[in-house]
């Protein structure tokens, strides 16, 4: 591989190295990084098993699907950049999924619960 080449798969990892991403492998055409480690938070694990113990066991799922995302930067034989796999536009799609979950339990869960009273009150 010739030094422009590298030059230029350097150039498109740097957002990533930025970001935290740590090179896991690295041979003349591709490199393969992965995200930092996210943290386990028990408090919350217990929290939520204690109070609402189905939420507790979606972030528990949801903590170990998180385990082993790489993203791959390579060069394609035409010489141009390809990012594959854990890529910031699949972040960043994960992200928007997550805020609407939190705002689907913040806000439909306890409004669910008020009209299950609301409904039982009514038609004591």
């Amino acid at each position: 591989m010739d030094r422009q080449t590298l030059a230029a798969l350097e150039q498109a990892i740097e957002p990533y190295r930025r970001s935290g991403f740590i090179i896991i492998s690295q041979s003349e055409s591709a490199i393969t990084l992965s995200p930092p480690r996210e943290r386990f938070s028990y408090l919350l694990f217990f929290i939520t098993l204690v109070l609402f113990w189905p939420v507790a066991v979606i972030y528990l799922v949801s903590f170990n699907n998180h385990k082993n995302r790489q993203v791959c930067v390579r060069v394609t034989a035409q010489g141009h950049i390809e990012e594959t796999g854990y890529t910031f536009e699949v972040i960043a799609k994960e992200r928007r999924r997550r805020q609407w979950l939190l705002l689907l339990l913040v806000i439909g869960i306890p409004s669910l619960l008020a009209f299950a009273l609301w409904l039982q009150f009514y038609l004591w």
